[in-house]
């Protein structure tokens, strides 16, 4: 997931992230704890000061915390098959309350991969 490049987003990921920082008057070292990053890393992907592109790997942690949604910054040009597998898996991380059922199943003992293929075979 490193590898997907997706620098064309970068504008609208800096106007999201610094939009939700204000709303909820965050600092940038509040964001970095939030997602699990360290600030300076931060700083560099909102200043693209770095050399680093901006990649699906970093995009999936502000997803996850519920920072952005995929519907905000996903426009629908994916460049390979690969980034439209993420921008499918990106939207399911953000359903958290589904992770979380799932998680409790899977701690019952139920083998969920087995149950979808049992109750979804053509999935």
């Amino acid at each position: 997931m490193k590898k997907i490049n997706i620098t064309r987003l970068w504008d609208i990921f800096i106007s999201l992230i610094k939009s939700y920082m204000s709303e909820h008057g965050m600092t940038q070292q509040d964001m970095a704890d939030k997602v699990g990053m360290q600030r300076s890393h931060l700083n560099a992907l909102l200043n693209k000061s770095d050399g680093r592109p901006l990649t699906a790997y970093y995009l999936l942690k502000f997803i996850k915390e519920g920072v952005i949604k995929v519907d905000q910054i996903r426009d629908g040009k994916e460049e390979k098959a690969h980034e439209k597998e993420f921008w499918m898996q990106a939207k399911e991380a953000e359903n958290l309350e589904l992770l979380g059922k799932i998680a409790r199943i899977r701690a019952e003992g139920v083998d969920f991969k087995k149950f979808l293929e049992i109750h979804f075979p053509n999935v």
